[in-house]
């Protein structure tokens, strides 16, 4: 009886120590982070995924040979331009649209009555100018005498807004580079890379990428088509 009481009162000594134990502290600061282990090496390299599906073929690149050959020659339908004033010489190109009328530049013709144009097959044939358009920088000229048939346009004038000019359009451009030929034009090749309007819902302009040279003003730009869709 006496060991039994003994570890009673041990029970509760060691209970009532226990129900005074105070609160508990505050948690200590972390340690420091740990050194980072090693990189693993690299793993093996996966399987090449198949290949994928073949695309369409694409446009053949645009041949201009009919173009520049007989019996339609599109050089047959630009002319050498010049004339005089008192500011000196002017020195360009023009496109034949029909038996009498010419389309050039209007900086090439600007204070000027009028130029001698050479034609194909008939030499020099004087030219007034009939009318301009200033900021679009176009002039039509009339001759007095008659082109020749072969000479005159057949192609069709082209609405850029139709989408005849769209950017990446390959395009020509055939004109006269006075310093070397006022005979024979010369053929240069390139692409249409802005099309824009200079006043909203007014006309478009184009700006392509192709070699020129001063005395090339006049000159047509035609479309892989032979359409005639702007002058230089």
């Amino acid at each position: 009886m006496q060991r039994f009481l003994g570890l009673l009162t041990i029970v509760i000594s060691t209970l009532a120590i226990i129900g005074c134990q105070g609160p508990g502290g505050p948690a200590g600061p972390a340690g420091p982070q740990g050194v980072q282990g090693l990189i693993g090496p690299e793993g093996p390299r996966g399987l090449t995924g198949p290949q994928g599906v073949q695309g369409p073929k694409g446009e053949a690149a645009a041949s201009w040979t009919r173009l520049l050959a007989t019996p339609k020659d599109l050089r047959d339908s630009v002319v050498y331009l010049e004339g005089s004033a008192s500011a000196g010489t002017s020195q360009g190109s023009g496109v034949v649209l029909g038996p009498q009328e010419i389309l050039t530049a209007y900086h090439v013709v600007r204070g000027l009555q009028g130029v001698n144009a050479s034609v194909k097959g008939v030499g020099l044939v004087f030219a007034t100018i009939q009318g301009y358009d200033q900021p679009r920088d176009v002039a039509l000229l009339r001759v007095s005498g008659q082109i020749p048939t072969n000479s005159v346009a057949n192609f069709p004038l082209v609405n850029i807004g139709e989408g005849i000019g769209v950017s990446g359009t390959q395009v020509i451009a055939v004109a006269y580079l006075p310093s070397n030929s006022k005979t024979t034009p010369v053929v240069t090749f390139g692409t249409v890379q802005i099309v824009w309007n200079i006043v909203p819902g007014d006309y478009s302009t184009l700006q392509v990428q192709l070699p020129a040279a001063p005395g090339m003003s006049g000159g047509g730009i035609f479309n892989a088509n032979g359409e005639l869709i702007g002058i230089l």
